[in-house]
């Protein structure tokens, strides 16, 4: 199937990094914007210019946990969230971000704390867990797990040890040391949802054995989903997966080289929709998946990729 939708360098970059976790925050405040051309031709463009604060009380009260949410995805989630009541607490590396994400949230009568985080340093991780229970006495309803770097954009025969061990750490062991810390309290709690953020890249590779560790990692997220998700069944907690792709970031500008056009013709090419995804739509996914809606959903994928891999 990837070897069907990847042609070139500039589009295995493209389809492959689409659903990473570290990316800007003009991604929001522009999204859709940077492929006007794109999108303006599509019927199924949505309508953004109303963006309400405050959207209901589907989660009020909810303790939600979100990593990398300083910018993008999960920047975009932190504000869905809170703005359906849930009380939030999001990491990131980047305080000046994770501050104004915190600022905005405050700014619209949420409830927020951001604290600063490495997750590849364990003792920042679990810092970090030790200040959301102690906050919110001991509990979490909601994780989010959603931080990830991309990596190098090396060929196989270019890379090197260090930059999957980067790799590797932040999106799979950095994951994973959150599951253990996650896990023991939703379970004596006898609830919970967990969502861990996969990719395209996750389904498939690339001809070229670009961002090896990258699609490498992505796959490894699907694996750990499922194998978490069989174990905690029994424990009234939920662990789904969300796989998107295109989605409208600083991450996939940097894949197509910072080239409006460039990327247009990337949707134009490869996108059934024929639009680029926004971060409002993943962040949607995201609240769907944490919602007694899809209370019957665990060990699953969920794509958000305008049809990218519907040949999968």
């Amino acid at each position: 199937m990837f070897n069907k939708l990847l042609q070139n360098n500039s589009r295995r970059r493209f389809i492959q990094l689409g659903g990473g976790a570290l990316t800007g925050v003009a991604a929001i405040a522009t999204a859709g914007n940077s492929i006007a051309n794109a999108q303006s031709t599509s019927p199924n463009t949505p309508d953004t210019s109303a963006q309400p604060t405050r959207i209901g009380n589907r989660f009020q009260g909810k303790v939600v946990l979100i990593t990398g949410a300083t910018s993008g995805m999960g920047r975009a989630a932190a504000i869905a969230f809170a703005r359906e009541g849930a009380r939030v607490v999001f990491n990131g590396r980047r305080e000046n971000l994770g501050r104004e994400v915190e600022n905005l949230i405050r700014s619209e009568g949420g409830e927020a704390t951001y604290i600063q985080t490495d997750v590849t340093q364990p003792d920042q991780v679990n810092a970090f867990f030790d200040r959301i229970l102690d906050l919110y006495e001991g509990r979490i309803d909601i994780a989010f797990n959603n931080a990830g770097y991309e990596g190098q954009i090396v060929s196989l025969l270019d890379d090197t040890l260090e930059n999957y061990d980067v790799v590797m750490n932040t999106n799979v062991r950095g994951m994973y040391h959150c599951l253990l810390r996650e896990a023991p309290v939703m379970a004596s709690q006898g609830s919970g949802v967990i969502i861990n953020t996969s990719s395209v890249g996750g389904y498939g590779a690339n001809t070229g054995g670009i961002v090896t560790p990258y699609v490498t990692s992505k796959h490894a997220i699907i694996g750990l989903t499922k194998s978490a998700a069989l174990a905690l069944a029994g424990r009234g907690i939920r662990v789904n997966a969300l796989v998107p792709a295109y989605i409208d970031t600083a991450q996939v500008d940097r894949f197509t080289n910072n080239d409006p056009q460039q990327k247009a013709e990337g949707v134009r090419r490869d996108v059934p929709l024929q639009r680029i995804g926004r971060v409002e739509e993943t962040s949607a996914m995201v609240l769907w998946l944490a919602s007694d809606e899809c209370s019957f959903s665990t060990g699953a994928s969920f794509f958000i990729d305008g049809g990218q891999t519907a040949d999968i």
